[in-house]
């Protein structure tokens, strides 16, 4: 069997500063920590952007719920982005990290199938790093069964 090399992740976040804190905190803390994986982390700071650019063989979502769009662009809640997402990636991992701490927001999003649901505040990253683990370890030994 042909051994898994490489981690694909997305993270979608409007926000450019909080997602290029994302992709430096992945960087520094996961790509060192597993030097046996590559990782392909591409950034995206809209839903559009997202939805006309991203890979089938994603492995990993970052996904911020609240998505602020231009005007000219279409607009997509967290949701319908990720039905999307779970309609041409049935094996990737959802995290959802978002302000929203509306609990039955949280229950809908499982139910429709994320991974994680993490809520932005100053433990964010200890949490998604921890998550992180968890999501690259499930993928690992998905490849093998």
């Amino acid at each position: 069997m042909k051994s898994l090399k490489n981690i694909n992740i997305a993270i979608i976040e409007d926000d450019k500063y909080y997602a290029g804190v994302l992709k430096a905190h992945i960087e520094k803390h996961l790509v060192k920590a597993e030097s046996n994986l590559i990782y392909n982390i591409n950034v995206y700071n809209s839903a559009h952007d997202c939805v006309t650019d991203i890979k089938k063989d994603i492995d990993i979502v970052i996904l911020d719920y609240y998505l602020e769009e231009q005007q000219e662009q279409s607009s997509y809640t967290g949701k319908e982005l990720l039905k999307i997402i779970n309609g041409f990636c049935d094996d990737c991992r959802v995290i959802v990290v978002s302000g929203q701490k509306d609990q039955d927001v949280a229950i809908e999003l499982f139910k429709i199938g994320i991974y994680e649901y993490i809520i932005k505040d100053e433990d964010t990253l200890i949490r998604l790093s921890s998550t992180l683990r968890r999501a690259i370890r499930d993928k690992i030994l998905e490849h093998y069964i």
